[in-house]
């Protein structure tokens, strides 16, 4: 294996690998914990594990790791389990309401239910797409029923994509509502309307269709995790499109393909998912996906290069917000120059 991040690829693949897996696992030394620390940091532990039981591969295993997965597993399907029950209490209210609605994420993947274990996805907040015109509602709702418990911005954000999450002392799962998904120069990607008007209902909540939730990931990953300027693969996102059968939609795989976005997701996916590569032969690679491809064979450079290149473009969004809005420079001023306490 190039490294371990090339392994928990070939673990996650949805392809008939077990041959291959078998071979590495008996005939390479693998460090398992230097891939626990890379499965952990991408969120992909209890995926990994439910892979490798798919595919009659855990006897390889050491023991002592065996254990450890199948206890983080069964956790996080616990509190997955939790997670969906206080969705439907959600959706419900919102419901009585008449409030248009769809759950995104990671809730929306574990309701399509593409595997029988709902384990395999670890989730953080509950995500929600709200109509626009009835999300300041449904906001004041959720805080009449408990989750009232503000993370609000530390400074005046106009036209952002979500409300500062509500959190209740009495639920599991933070919410976090949205009315767009994108920023305002790329929100065409992911029209809320018509992602409201698409949506399906599974496990008693409403979700996005397959394809919906596909570019959600995808274009979620690209613009707002900053993928697209600093090359990436967030194996959640590709993990999330590939068992939503991304490979087997041709029409969609060719659309995404079609726009720089998307291509960039699947071109440096393909990486780690050789399913995921572009049989168009004639297909051009760019400059992102052939610096990323060398420096995915070495992981220290690779590290080096993304810790660079984020605090780059850090500083210089903070450097244009500070120069675009009045409040930002009123907290710098406040809370990092003078550090006044309130």
């Amino acid at each position: 294996m190039k490294t371990e991040y090339h392994l928990l690829g070939h673990i996650l693949s949805n392809t008939d690998n077990e041959e291959k897996l078998k071979n590495i696992f008996t005939s390479e030394q693998v460090n398992w914990d230097e891939f626990v620390k890379v499965a952990s940091i991408e969120l992909m532990l209890p995926a990994s594990f439910l892979s490798l039981k798919r595919k009659n591969l855990l006897r390889y295993l050491p023991e002592d790791l065996n254990t450890y997965l199948e206890e983080i597993t069964e956790i996080n399907r616990n509190r997955n389990t939790t997670l969906l029950s206080e969705a439907k209490e959600i959706t419900i209210l919102l419901k009585e309401n008449g409030i248009n609605h769809v759950f995104i994420k990671g809730i929306a993947i574990i309701a399509s239910n593409p595997f029988e274990d709902i384990g395999f996805r670890m989730i953080g907040d509950i995500d929600i797409l709200i109509d626009r015109n009835q999300i300041d509602c449904a906001f004041q709702l959720l805080k009449t029923k408990g989750y009232n418990d503000l993370r609000p911005f530390n400074y005046e954000v106009k036209e952002y994509r979500h409300y500062p999450r509500q959190i209740s002392k009495n639920k599991f799962g933070a919410v976090e509502l949205h009315e767009f998904l994108l920023n305002s120069k790329t929100n065409y990607l992911l029209e809320p309307f018509s992602i409201l008007k698409n949506q399906l209902n599974d496990h008693g909540i409403p979700i996005p269709s397959k394809a919906d939730s596909i570019k959600i990931a995808v274009y979620t990953t690209q613009i707002n995790d900053k993928h697209q300027k600093i090359p990436n693969v967030k194996f959640k996102s590709t993990y999330d499109a590939m068992i939503l059968g991304l490979e087997s939609n041709q029409e969609l795989y060719k659309k995404l393909n079609a726009n720089i976005f998307g291509k960039l997701f699947l071109d440096l996916s393909s990486i780690y998912f050789p399913e995921l590569k572009n049989s168009i032969a004639s297909n051009p690679k760019s400059f992102k996906y052939v610096i990323f491809k060398y420096l995915s064979k070495r992981k220290r450079f690779k590290h080096s290069f993304i810790r660079c290149l984020s605090r780059f473009y850090a500083v210089t969004e903070r450097l244009q917000l500070f120069v675009s809005n009045s409040s930002y420079r009123k907290h710098v001023f406040r809370n990092k120059i003078l550090n006044i306490k309130t």
